[in-house]
């Protein structure tokens, strides 16, 4: 059986199991994946090779639910970072609407209030604010760009995506767009309009 007939197969088999073995057994493929690509299995802060050091659980809040599921940590036996990796579609800020993104934004630009009433049910200000300032911090001339949605910045943002250092949290988000090529996910991983990435945290 060719390697592609063996993931096709992975992916069919995720119809019959529960919610909560579907998202580890997604999160298993897509760490597969991250591991296999020469580009994005190193270290964000000296370049060097990784080397898996064990898992932990992890919350993973959906629309759908709340799900525990494991998560592996990779080490850098040259500088010692320790890092957790996980996809951006576990990333409970990655997962707003266009709409409350663009909202969040022009509110934050015109020095107004994020009041959880005007987005969707269900939005964490927390979130809120952390989506904000993360993306503030990527683009220093905002909220001069105009923007009329959010998705009107997606290609510039997705260039400030590679192993950037978010020096508040030793956060590095790595490109993923390998993984669009090779996992074939359509209601969980697009490469349009945003390739998928993968976040290294040393939380």
């Amino acid at each position: 059986m060719s390697p592609k007939d063996k993931r096709l197969n992975q992916i069919r088999s995720l119809s019959d199991i529960s919610s909560q073995e579907m998202l580890q057994r997604i999160y298993d493929l897509l760490f597969q994946a991250f591991c296999s690509s020469e580009k994005l299995f190193v270290c964000p802060f000296c370049g060097h090779d990784l080397h898996c050091h064990g898992s932990v659980p992890r919350t993973i809040k959906l629309p759908c639910g709340t799900f525990t599921i494991s998560i592996r940590r990779v080490r850098c036996p040259h500088c010692r970072h320790v890092h957790r990796v996980l996809p951006d579609i576990f990333i409970p800020y990655y997962l707003f609407s266009s709409e409350d993104a663009s909202m969040a934004l022009k509110k934050s630009a015109a020095g107004e209030p994020l009041r959880l009433a005007d987005f969707s049910p269900d939005t964490e200000s927390s979130s809120l604010y952390r989506f904000v300032q993360d993306f503030r911090r990527r683009f220093p001339e905002f909220p001069s760009s105009g923007f009329r949605s959010f998705f009107s910045l997606v290609p510039k943002f997705i260039q400030r995506l590679q192993y950037e250092t978010n020096g508040s949290s030793d956060t590095s988000v790595a490109n993923g767009a390998q993984w669009g090529k090779t996992m074939v996910f359509p209601t969980f991983l697009s490469s349009e309009p945003v390739p998928p990435s993968a976040i290294l945290s040393s939380r």
